[in-house]
């Protein structure tokens, strides 16, 4: 061999022990920036731990949801109305019917069942509009006033006066569109009903060591269940 080739051969030994020290680095570093990405992207990058809204849930137009949280029969402006004036001693019956068509036309917009939306209603507020929390949410779906700021932002609703969550149609306008978006994160019915009342950053802080559905859930769930059976009956009789 001479010493060209013996050059050759020594350079290529080199190489090949320089190999695993490139390589390895590349490997560990890769490991430890790409698993946290997989363990955030489940619910889509939540960092809030105050449970807000504002900057992290998914308010696109494009439906990437599987779960389907519709209904099988239609529920008539009429079946919404009654059902209000049954369980709200402080909304006015004009008021009442306009509130029914809302939630009609809203539910029709994100696919929703209206039975359920009435549920969280009930459990929420008991139908109160002027119902306010020790935590500061308000109205009939019980929204935070930073929440519903962000999300009128959102839909193009100007909300100067937070104020304005106390109107019926304004805040179970919002407290649909709230809904609708924590399901299409979630794709689960009762994930999206424990984000809700918990918010989506103590919801994910906690759900992962929590076993069970939490006694708000149970209600509303069965709260729906008990409308759509005295629906069917009703129908049926």
């Amino acid at each position: 061999m001479n010493k060209k080739e013996n050059l050759i051969l020594k350079s290529y030994i080199c190489l090949l022990k320089l190999i695993p020290l490139i390589v390895i680095p590349l490997l560990l570093f890769a490991l430890l920036v790409f698993k946290p990405m997989r363990n955030v992207s489940y619910h889509k990058g939540s960092n809030n731990m105050l449970g807000n809204l504002v900057h992290n849930l998914n308010l696109t137009d494009r439906n990437d949801s599987s779960y389907d949280a519709s209904y099988s029969f239609k529920v008539s402006t009429a079946d919404i109305f009654n059902y209000i004036l049954k369980y709200s001693n402080n909304i006015e019956v004009e008021n009442a019917r306009e509130l029914a068509e809302l939630i009609r036309k809203e539910c029709k917009r994100y696919n929703l069942n209206p039975y359920l939306v009435l549920a969280i209603i009930k459990v929420e507020s008991s139908f109160d509009p002027l119902a306010i929390s020790h935590k500061g949410a308000i109205g009939l779906m019980q929204m935070m006033p930073e929440t519903g700021k962000h999300l009128a932002s959102k839909k193009g609703l100007k909300m100067d006066d937070e104020a304005l969550l106390s109107d019926p149609m304004v805040n179970v306008e919002l407290g649909i569109y709230y809904f609708y978006n924590l399901l299409r994160r979630y794709n689960d019915l009762e994930s999206a009903l424990y984000a809700y009342n918990y918010g989506p950053g103590r919801f994910e802080l906690i759900s992962s060591s929590k076993r069970g559905v939490p006694a708000y859930v149970s209600k509303v769930i069965k709260f729906k269940d008990f409308l759509e059976r005295k629906s069917l009956r009703t129908k049926q009789s």
